[in-house]
C-alpha cells in the first residue's frame, strides 16, 4: 500500500468501484446514436451520493498516533503515525455503517479496516482493525514540535522488576532510563560514541558503534537502558530512520541545572 493517501466525510450509503467498460468496437454509423449513450457514463464510477455529514472533520485517538480527517464528498485524508493516506471511503455491505478506506489507487487501506460511528462511545468513530479497535474523538491532534524527538526518556530511580533491560559499558555512575517509542522507528539504535570535532553551525558529530539494534520500534514500545550518560563529552546516543528513509541521530546528556536527561541533535 501506498503511503500518500488523504481524507474526506462520511455517510451511510454504498459506494461501488467499477473497472473500466470494456472497448467499443462496434462502429457507429449515425452520431446521433453516440450522444444517446456519453462515452463518460460508460466508463465513470458511480457517483458517491451519500451523506457525509456524521462524519465530516478531523478525528484523532486520544494519544494521537493517528489522526483521519473526513470530507462531505466521502473523501478522506488518514495521518498514521507519520505516514499520509488519502482516498475515499467505500460502505461495507456486509456492515451497514461501516466504511471501507480505499487508496488513490483503488486498493484498500489496511486488511480487515472498517470506519465507523461508536455507538458505546457518542460523538466518537472508531477506526477496526482485525480484533482491536482505535477510538477517534473530534478535533485536529495538538501541533507537535517539529523538533523533539519521535520517543521519550525517562530517568529512574531503580531497574524495573519486569521489561526488556539492556546494560551498556561498564561505569561507576550508570544511569537507568526508559526509551519509548512515540512513532514507528525503522533501524532504531542505541550508539556508543566518541567525540569528533564540531561542524560550521557548532554542532558536535562523533564516530559510533553499535550497542543495540532493533529492526522496527512500534508506538509505546518501551525497553530499560543501563549507561553511563554523565560525563564532560556525551558518550551513549540514540538513531533511527524515518518514513522517508532519513536518518536521525541524537546524544544523550544530564543537565547542568537540574539533572534531567536531556536528547540534542547531532550529525553522524
Amino acid at each position: 500500500m501506498t503511503p500518500k493517501q488523504y481524507l474526506m466525510p462520511a455517510a451511510l450509503s454504498v459506494l461501488v468501484f467499477t473497472g473500466c467498460a470494456p472497448a467499443q468496437t462496434e462502429t457507429m454509423s449515425e452520431p446521433e446514436s453516440v450522444s444517446e449513450t456519453p462515452a463518460a457514463e460508460m466508463t465513470a464510477a458511480p457517483r458517491n451520493n451519500a451523506d457525509y455529514s456524521l462524519f465530516a472533520g478531523t478525528w484523532h485517538t486520544e494519544n494521537n498516533l493517528r489522526e483521519i480527517t473526513v470530507y462531505d464528498t466521502g473523501g478522506f485524508a488518514l495521518k498514521d503515525g507519520t505516514v499520509l493516506y488519502e482516498g475515499e471511503l467505500a460502505e461495507d455491505p456486509a456492515h451497514p455503517g461501516s466504511f471501507m478506506l480505499y487508496l488513490e489507487n483503488n486498493t484498500r487501506w489496511g486488511n480487515n479496516a472498517l470506519l465507523s460511528a461508536d455507538p458505546a462511545h457518542p460523538g466518537t468513530l472508531t477506526l477496526q482493525e482485525g480484533m482491536g479497535a482505535d477510538l477517534f474523538v473530534p478535533g485536529a491532534r495538538e501541533t507537535e514540535d517539529e523538533s523533539a524527538p519521535p520517543f521519550k526518556l525517562t530517568l529512574l530511580d531503580t531497574i524495573p522488576d519486569t521489561g526488556r533491560v539492556y546494560h551498556f559499558e561498564e561505569s561507576d555512575t550508570p544511569s537507568v532510563f526508559s526509551v519509548c517509542a512515540a512513532d514507528r522507528l525503522n533501524d532504531f539504535r542505541i550508539l556508543g560514541l566518541r567525540y569528533e570535532g564540531s561542524d560550521e553551525e557548532g554542532k558536535p558529530g562523533f564516530v559510533t558503534w553499535e550497542l543495540f539494534y532493533q529492526e522496527v520500534m512500534i508506538p509505546e514500545e518501551e525497553i530499560t537502558v543501563i549507561a553511563d550518560v554523565s560525563g564532560t563529552m556525551p558518550n551513549v546516543g540514540i538513531s533511527y530512520d524515518d518514513a522517508s528513509g532519513d536518518s536521525h541521530y541524537w546524544y544523550l546528556t544530564l543537565s547542568g541545572y537540574d539533572g534531567s536527561l536531556e536528547v540534542i541533535p547531532f550529525w553522524d
